[in-house]
């Protein structure tokens, strides 16, 4: 789906992403499920908890390769948005 957005509006993908990460910033309503699914926000919160979350690097190394960095911002905006 980003990937079809970025090819038709002439974009890199991490431009569309990077779009969609300030919409979370600037207080828009995201619908998250069409980036995470359930297993996917499972196993995120997981390594989150593991590696304490402070940093992208080691949740990322928790996660299996098809796990993105764009989706584990998106788990950490969503836990932001759950806390306000």
């Amino acid at each position: 789906m980003l990937q079809e957005i970025a090819k038709e509006r002439n974009l890199s993908l991490t431009t569309v992403e990077n779009h969609i990460l300030q919409c979370f910033e600037e207080g828009m309503e995201v619908n998250t499920e069409a980036f995470l699914s359930d297993e996917e926000r499972k196993m995120i919160e997981l390594a989150v908890e593991k590696t304490g979350g402070e940093k992208l690097k080691p949740i990322k190394e928790e996660l299996p390769d098809d796990i993105s960095y764009f989706q584990i911002k998106v788990f950490l905006h969503e836990r932001v948005m759950a806390v306000k």
